[in-house]
């Protein structure tokens, strides 16, 4: 960003300055009320999601394995090994 001025370029720096701290008394008011703004999702829902995926990985791994120690035509197995290295 170009600021011919260095006025202009403190006068934003302070502006930034003052931005940041309206929004942390903003922040430390909602906490000491209890209405903080948190993520949407909880810390046990976010740990029962990794879990799941979690879960889904090794599932969809097993799937793999399976798939491929499946009967297959020669050129079909040939080709998923080709496509899925071990």
């Amino acid at each position: 960003m170009f600021l011919p001025d260095h006025r202009v370029a403190m006068r934003l720096a302070e502006e930034q300055r003052r931005h940041r701290l309206q929004e942390a008394e903003r922040h430390r008011l909602l906490c000491r009320a209890g209405i903080a703004r948190r993520g949407w999702l909880s810390g046990p829902l976010c740990r029962a999601l990794a879990r799941v995926g979690r879960l889904l990985v090794i599932l969809g791994r097993r799937l793999e394995r399976y798939e491929a120690s499946s009967e297959r035509p020669p050129a079909a197995r040939r080709w998923a090994e080709h496509r899925m290295p071990s």
